[in-house]
């Protein structure tokens, strides 16, 4: 059996045509929807890594301060190793904490013209400095080098610095029970390992 063949009209043959090109014109625009999700999904999924980042640096650090049997030179240096975890790149980050004339560094410290510093304050007045210092990697998303964020870590790390020196100088008989600041250092690790 033959099969019937038809020979389109121009006019059909051009609607044809123009019925292709829009659906290649569909398809572009949906491919390049879709590119942009997933740019955006890309970008969201890299800030959310550098928040948990800072959350787990945050923890950490809290960990580190409610230890009740550490010294506190050795706390200090521990905050100061864990400090450039909490940052984009940790392998390319510093920190150092000066405090009532003691200096204590990260391990292969390196200054750098991109830093940022938070003062440590005790009893209101400045004690000491943690400054960290950053080795800015060119980011192909214009990323600067050290994210409002991690200012916001350094921040934090200062106060709570300050606060847990000023509570282990107060002079507390053996056994009494913790003061307000462990408390709520107990309680700020706890909230950090519920988020």
């Amino acid at each position: 059996m033959k099969s019937k063949e038809r020979n389109l009209t121009r006019e059909e043959l051009t609607e044809v045509l123009r019925e292709a090109h829009q659906e290649i014109i569909d398809l572009q625009f949906r491919l390049a929807e879709y590119e942009w999700v997933e740019t955006a999904l890309q970008k969201r999924t890299r800030e959310l890594g550098e928040r948990v980042k800072e959350l787990e640096c945050l923890y950490a650090i809290s960990r580190c301060l409610c230890r009740s049997a550490a010294d506190l030179p050795q706390m200090l240096q521990d905050i100061v190793n864990i400090l450039p975890s909490g940052y984009q790149n940790p392998k390319l980050t510093w920190a150092q904490l000066e405090i009532a004339g003691e200096l204590v560094v990260s391990p292969q410290i390196r200054s750098t013209p991109d830093s940022h510093a938070a003062d440590i304050l005790m009893h209101g007045r400045r004690a000491g400095l943690l400054r960290v210092y950053v080795s800015a990697k060119s980011s192909p998303d214009g990323d600067p080098a050290i994210l409002p964020m991690e200012k916001a870590l350094l921040q934090t790390v200062a106060l709570w610095i300050g606060k847990t020196v000023e509570h282990l100088r107060e002079s507390k008989p053996e056994g009494a029970p913790p003061s307000w600041w462990a408390r709520l250092v107990k309680r700020a690790a706890a909230v950090i390992r519920a988020s």
